[in-house]
Order: structure tokens, then C-alpha cells, then sequence
């Protein structure tokens, strides 16, 4: 239950962007590094993920960055997701 309030929380967060947090989930899970380190029980790990609004569009003052922080926890061999906070560039 707690797990989807979280993700709850995230969506919410996300209420005005264009991207969807599942989407944004993977791509920050597909950046979790195969290092034994971060595979403890309650080890945690955050990392960026970088989208421009339009893709057809050079990155500038007409085409934003949008950065999204997400952070998981390690909880029974598995990465949960724990927040995502919103970087306006």
C-alpha cells in the first residue's frame, strides 16, 4: 500500500508534465548499475533522467529540458520506487 502512494505522490508531481512516471520509472531502472554495492538490503540509488519537449528540436529556449530525479530503495532483491522530483532547465 505504501508503495502506491508513492507512486500516487509521483503522479500527482507529474499532473502538468508531459511524461508518465511509468515511463520515467524505466528509464532511471535501466540505469541502475549491475554493481554488487548497490544490491544490500535498504541500499538506495537516485539518478537523472533528461527529456527535451520536443525531440524534433534542437534543446533551447523553445524546446525546455525537462530533468526528473528519481530515487528507489532496495527492499527484498528488488528496487522500489520512492520519489521523483521535477528540474525545470
Amino acid at each position: 500500500m505504501i508503495s502506491q502512494l508513492k507512486l500516487l505522490t509521483g503522479r500527482f508531481r507529474l499532473t502538468n508534465e508531459q511524461d508518465v512516471l511509468e515511463s520515467i520509472i524505466k528509464a532511471a531502472t535501466a540505469k541502475i548499475d549491475d554493481d554488487k554495492s548497490f544490491e544490500s538490503e535498504g541500499a538506495t540509488y537516485s539518478t537523472f533522467v533528461t527529456y527535451l519537449s520536443n525531440l524534433n528540436k534542437p534543446a533551447g529556449p523553445a524546446n525546455k529540458t525537462m530533468t526528473y530525479n528519481v530515487c528507489f530503495t532496495r527492499m527484498r532483491g528488488k528496487w522500489l520506487f520512492e520519489s521523483v522530483t521535477i528540474n525545470h532547465s
